[in-house]
């Protein structure tokens, strides 16, 4: 080597970084020129801060000052008076000060400018605007822009000959009496050594000193005097101003600085560590790039940054999946095999232009039928909704005639909405459907009972509002539909991403209603208007078919229908942009994992999945959609979805910006079950790191890959989600996939359970021999051995097996288990709550989910079942043929239409001990309490009642009460301070069951706590602690929730 630098052991900085460094005498920087009409814009400041002091009452004393010092030439005049002048200009500009000290260089010389920019940072003026001489104190503002002129003079000292600088040396070192002033001057000329070091020995040694940061940092000239004061220094200062930093690293180096730079790392905000880590990429150190890979997203873009830097470090240091693959790693494809990839690989329309004809029919007129629809409960819910006090006003005025007319006269919002609200209907009603506020301030909290009141009468008002303020009305604005409403969310969601989602929602609610009024837009000449309106009608289209959206064009006219058909007619290629998307260098195609063709072909080249990754980045889904089809036709379906998984953690890795979301949407598209799986993890983990929208945004890709496996991931993820939040979305998922295969949410989960290979028969293959795998009454898997015997684990593999296969089938074997293990615990728990809520199948649909399905089927023959009629409840259970038989063991037809549910032990009363004996001479464990589980049903008084005082005085466990938030109870978290504390459950709309405590229920540390003694258990119509004549009875509830509710509050004595 004979002492040879490699290339990546020499610092060079950064052009941008280096340009920002503030010089050293000596270092060989050229001074900077001057700005050529200086004194000429000097004079003009200085007017301007006549102009301004004299218009300020309290600019006396400071005009006085300015004027004085303007007749007493010399630099400590004339730093006073850059000092008033800027005091004056309220907002002090570089290039403002460039003029001051430029024209003192140029007029006086560089000495001269030394000791005015040095007098002007010694002086202050007071909050009254008074100039209270010389600073009192030995602090600095860090955060004053004073900065600058001593900054642009010490340019013009490192390039001033030997005789100016230590002219100037001499004039400042007489300002050097104060702390102040040896800090400044120590900034002023660092190379000084003989003043910085001193002073920051002295700083050292001051414990209640206040160390400005742009004034150390600038001055210190190794690493001891940095380390000596680090830890003094507010890090709030450290990237402010933007030559800090650069020149700090160029006096102290790399090596010297860097532990600095890890110290103040966790406590600088972003953008601040940001530009710290991308000092540090250019570092020509190990440290450094250990330093990066433990900023976790923050360190990635840097750390890529590096790696290109110092290629030959980063192949000893770098994680493998940030060093660049072979400049070609994709196989293209033989010549013998030509391959013909689908245009938007090969000829994108931001490469190739297509043709499309715009269909514009002219002349005509939005069709307008103004209409609401209401979810169920929602109306009720916004009369209900409480206002602010001070939005409202409960004084009812003496003639509400003359209120309403002044309402309608004013067009104020938010004086006019209270009257609106009480006042009579009828002529409220009259003034509402022309009144267009114009101030609609709290619109969001009032807007929905004026809409609830009013109806379709108000639609006018939100439209108004929706104009300019969406953020106000787009809840209010979801169960109205108007032409101006249909259009605005038209509008809406075409322009921003944020609104798609509500833009979708919104004409899934009202359809071909919200359509009518957009054909003509959608056959329009203006682009915007034409473009929203077009999607808007696919949306609809693709909810209701096209046939349903050509009904409601076909009332234009036959021109109108015939133009929306052709729009539907339309090449979906087209949707795509003109304009390239663009993708982030993390989306590169060198270092993705390749995408194969079908059917063993070979790779796409490298410039097939750039396009590819702009396709993925279209924002509008339809478009995206639209590109991918004819991509997933000719791709290899599992290489695609590891395609999209690799782009997705190198998102996620990159720091997950919201401009790369297009990275996890894209997995609804190509993703497949593995990509299901993975996602599943992260959605579950996302809103605990603090991204719950990220979670909402994963969900939707979850449910859009649509397979079994993804849906059956979004169900458990309403059941099991790490938050509430969560869960209700995922819960919202699942319903929306339910409803669009004509099913319930309970529905769909039925046919979503696997049958984890059970059906198909399960033989582990270890080559010369193979095993096969039955299972158990309790679905344990069980390897079946040559000679009979049956065992748990899988066989150790024999030296004539084949190593590879063998260890897969014993891998195989192990994950088989721990899924049916997963899975049997998730069905057997719906089927319990199945058995609490009274859900009930028919028949036929019985016997294709239990009798027939692989897995299901085990658990259905461990339970007692019911056919339900009109004469009761007839148990049976399923026999080992799947035929169903009653206690005795007769056969029990099932008819197709037959109704049939899990029994609870309210429908077999006496038949338990019977059934009980039955399970145990066939030695079947049930999967879940049933028949031995506790029951217990009212007495006649009680359920005419709302209160049941059965439970009153009885002494509980705060540990077993705590138990009940797991099985829907909740705490009391709004009642009154002086209201008694209780527990409630939400039963459905309109009833609640509430159980009163004698005290509050603590959150932990129940040990050593004493018993709480309960009160009485109750319905309440609202859920609040008072009690009410609406109250609903006990009769009104199902006897097995009933004995549910008692048998939870019965499970927490303390007996």
């Amino acid at each position: 080597m004979g002492g040879r630098v490699s290339s990546e052991d020499a610092y060079v900085m950064g052009g941008a970084q280096a340009r920002q460094v503030l010089p050293r005498r000596g270092d060989g920087r050229e001074g900077r020129a001057l700005t050529p009409d200086a004194a000429e814009r000097v004079r003009g400041l200085i007017a301007a801060a006549r102009e301004s002091l004299a218009e300020d009452g309290r600019g006396g004393a400071l005009a006085n000052a300015l004027e004085e010092h303007l007749a007493a030439p010399g630099p400590v005049s004339a730093g006073i008076v850059h000092r008033i002048v800027e005091h004056a200009s309220g907002t002090w500009q570089a290039e403002e000060t460039a003029c001051f000290v430029d024209a003192w260089v140029a007029e006086h010389g560089v000495v001269f400018a030394a000791e005015a920019a040095l007098c002007s940072a010694l002086h202050r003026i007071d909050r009254d605007g008074a100039l209270t001489g010389r600073f009192d104190t030995e602090a600095v503002e860090w955060s004053w822009a004073g900065h600058r002129p001593l900054a642009r003079v010490r340019h013009a000292l490192a390039a001033a000959s030997d005789a100016e600088h230590a002219a100037a040396v001499e004039r400042v070192a007489a300002h050097r009496g104060t702390l102040r002033g040896r800090t400044l001057a120590a900034f002023l000329l660092p190379t000084e050594t003989g003043w910085v070091g001193p002073l920051f020995e002295e700083l050292a040694g001051l414990r209640s000193a206040f160390i400005t940061p742009w004034l150390f940092l600038g001055s210190v000239g190794d690493r001891e005097w940095l380390e000596a004061l680090v830890d003094r220094c507010p890090v709030e200062g450290v990237t402010a101003p933007s030559w800090v930093l650069p020149t700090l690293v160029d006096a102290v180096g790399p090596e010297g600085v860097l532990p600095t730079l890890v110290r103040w790392l966790p406590r600088l905000p972003a953008a601040a560590r940001k530009r710290v880590l991308g000092l540090v990429a250019e570092f020509p150190l190990d440290e450094a790039f250990a330093v990066l890979a433990g900023q976790g997203p923050p360190g990635v873009k840097p750390l890529r940054d590096a790696v290109k830097r110092f290629p030959e470090r980063a192949a000893r240091l770098a994680p493998a999946e940030l060093l660049p693959a072979p400049a070609d790693p994709l196989p293209e494809a033989r010549a013998d095999e030509p391959v013909r990839l689908p245009r938007p690989l090969v000829d994108p329309p931001w490469e190739v232009a297509p043709v499309v004809e715009r269909v514009v029919v002219p002349g005509l007129t939005p069709i307008d039928r103004p209409g609401v629809v209401w979810r169920p409960g929602e109306r009720e819910e916004w009369l209900e909704r409480e206002l602010f006090s001070l939005l409202t006003d409960p004084t009812a005025p003496a003639d509400w005639s003359r209120a309403l007319d002044e309402v309608a006269r004013a067009n104020d919002g938010q004086a006019g909405h209270p009257v609106l609200l009480l006042a009579p209907e009828e002529p409220a009603r009259r003034v509402v459907v022309a009144w267009r506020p114009e101030n609609a301030g709290g619109f969001w909290a009032w807007g929905p009972r004026l809409v609830a009141r009013f109806g379709v009468d108000a639609a006018g008002v939100v439209a108004h509002v929706g104009a300019t303020r969406r953020d106000r009305a787009v809840e209010v604005a979801a169960p109205l539909v108007s032409a101006a409403i249909a259009t605005l969310f038209a509008e809406w969601g075409d322009r921003l991403k944020s609104m798609r989602g509500p833009a979708a929602a919104y004409f899934a609610r009202h359809g071909v209603e919200a359509a009518r009024p957009l054909v003509p837009a959608a056959l329009g000449t203006r682009e915007g208007p034409r473009r929203a309106a077009e999607r808007a009608l696919r949306l609809v289209a693709d909810d209701l078919g096209e046939d349903a959206v050509l009904a409601v064009a076909a009332e234009y006219g036959p021109g109108a229908e015939a133009g929306v058909r052709a729009l539907f007619d339309r090449d979906p290629l087209a949707l795509l942009p003109r304009t390239r998307p663009s993708t982030p260098e993390w989306a590169n195609p060198l270092t993705l994992p390749p995408v194969l063709l079908r059917d063993g072909g070979p790779a796409l080249p490298a410039a097939a999945v750039a396009n590819l990754l702009a396709v993925l980045a279209v924002p509008d889904e339809r478009a995206r959609r639209a590109g991918l089809v004819p991509v997933r036709e000719v791709c290899d379906p599992a290489s695609l979805a590891a395609f999209g998984r690799a782009l997705l953690r190198a998102w996620l890795a990159e720091g997950a910006l919201p401009a790369g979301g297009w990275a996890l949407t894209a997995q609804g598209v190509i993703g497949d079950d593995e990509t299901a799986r993975e996602l599943a993890g992260l959605i579950d983990r996302w809103p605990g790191e603090g991204a719950f929208q990220r979670a909402v945004t994963g969900l939707g890709a979850l449910g859009s890959i649509g397979t079994d496996t993804a849906l059956r991931a979004v169900d458990l993820l309403a059941r099991k989600g790490s938050t509430k939040g969560l869960r209700e979305r995922a819960a919202e998922a699942i319903a929306l996939a339910a409803a669009g295969a004509g099913l319930d949410p309970e529905q769909l989960a039925d046919r979503l359970v696997p049958d984890c290979g059970i059906g198909a028969g399960v033989v582990l293959d270890y080559g010369p021999r193979s095993f096969p795998v039955e299972f158990d009454r309790s679905l344990t898997p069980l390897v079946v051995l040559p000679d009979g015997r049956r065992r748990k684990s899988a066989p150790t593999p024999a030296a004539t097996d084949d190593p590879e296969l063998a260890a897969a089938a014993r891998a195989r074997f192990s994950l088989l288990r721990k899924e049916i293990t997963k899975v049997a615990a998730e069905q057997a728990e719906r089927l319990e709550r199945a058995m609490v809520v009274g859900r009930r199948w028919r028949g036929d649909e019985f016997r294709a989910l239990f009798t027939t399905h692989p897995l299901l089927s085990h658990l259905a023959l461990r339970l007692v079942w019911a056919v339900f009629a009109e004469d009761g409840p007839r148990p049976f259970r399923l026999a080992e043929d799947r035929t169903a038989a009653d206690v005795a063991d007769a056969l029990v037809e099932l008819a197709d239409d037959a109704v049939i549910g899990l029994a609870h032990p309210l429908h077999l009363a006496g038949a338990i001990p019977v059934w009980s004996e039955l399970f145990a001479d066939y030695e079947v464990v049930q999967p879940f309490p049933q028949l031995g589980r506790p029951w217990a049903a009212l007495t006649e008084a009680e359920r005419a009642g709302s209160s049941l005082s059965r439970f009153a005085g009885e002494k509980a466990a705060p540990g077993r009460l705590l138990g009940l938030i797991g099985k829907g109870w909740s705490r009391d978290a709004s009642a009154a301070p002086s209201a008694p504390p209780w527990l409630r459950r939400r039963l459905d709309e309109g009833r609640w069951a509430l159980l009163d405590l004698d005290r509050g229920l603590p959150f932990s540390s129940f040990e050593h706590l004493p018993h709480l003694l309960l009160g009485e258990l109750r319905l309440s119509a609202t859920g609040g602690p008072g009690r009410d004549p609406g109250d609903p009875p006990f009769s009104g509830l199902d006897p097995v929730l009933v004995s549910e509710l008692l048998a939870d509050v019965g499970g927490t004595l303390a007996r």
